[in-house]
């Protein structure tokens, strides 16, 4: 495991990471060698490359900008642990108030929701077909993903945080909090499967695997949670 400091976080790296990062490597080559077949194979690799740095930004960069926020709210970030997962933020003490989880909870999508506007806004300043558009258009679609992952009311990521220390801050209890983003992850995974079907019929093939996939994890998140519980 590598182990870095950054802006005195600790920053724990795991192997398998990489693993995400050859693939989507890989990846991002291959559909820009698909999109543009006149383009030499080292150019490519290359822009490959570049996409997949962005990606990795954009995903490193969302847990990174936790460090300020969680500062801001003086409940400082203990580490970041980064492996072929989403990289998860971790501290040590998490008795604190629902304010501070609120406000620790923020930082990731700023940063995300910043750079989601920057990456649009190349992306429709500079002509297609420039290099630096397409590369604006995979930041678009890193930053974009990332912050409406983050932002959807799963328990795991901000967006759960955000609204469950809401509501009890506006008088819910934190078991009522709990029942409540339960019912909307059953909700946004019964839309997401509904859709992924609909998709299937007009034979989306693939748009209809990703939009499955989108479901079927509030519905696992619930149920383990659900489990756990014993409710």
């Amino acid at each position: 495991m590598i182990q870095i400091k950054l802006f005195k976080t600790l920053v724990k790296i795991r192997p398998d990471y990489f693993v995400n990062v050859v693939g989507l490597w890989a990846i991002a080559t291959v559909i820009g060698l698909r999109q543009h077949p006149e383009r030499p194979l080292l150019v490519g690799i290359f822009i490959g490359f570049s996409a997949m740095f962005l990606f990795m930004f954009a995903d490193f960069g969302h847990s990174v900008a936790h460090i300020f926020s969680a500062r801001r709210a003086n409940a400082p970030m203990d580490e970041i642990l980064v492996t072929s997962g989403m990289p998860r933020t971790i501290y040590f003490d998490n008795d604190v108030s629902p304010e501070t989880h609120r406000k620790r909870s923020f930082g990731g999508p700023i940063f995300s929701a910043v750079c989601l506007l920057l990456s649009l806004t190349l992306y429709f300043t500079f002509p297609m077909g420039s290099i630096i558009h397409e590369l604006a258009g995979w930041s678009t679609i890193g930053h974009a993903f990332i912050f409406f992952g983050a932002m959807s009311p799963l328990p795991v990521v901000d967006g759960g945080v955000i609204y469950k220390w809401t509501m009890v801050i506006h008088g819910k209890s934190e078991a009522e909090a709990d029942a409540i983003l339960r019912k909307a992850n059953w909700v946004l995974g019964g839309i997401c499967i509904l859709a992924s079907i609909v998709l299937l019929i007009l034979k989306s093939w693939i748009i209809a695997a990703v939009v499955l996939v989108t479901g079927l994890i509030p519905i696992y998140f619930v149920a383990r949670r659900t489990e756990k519980s014993g409710i």
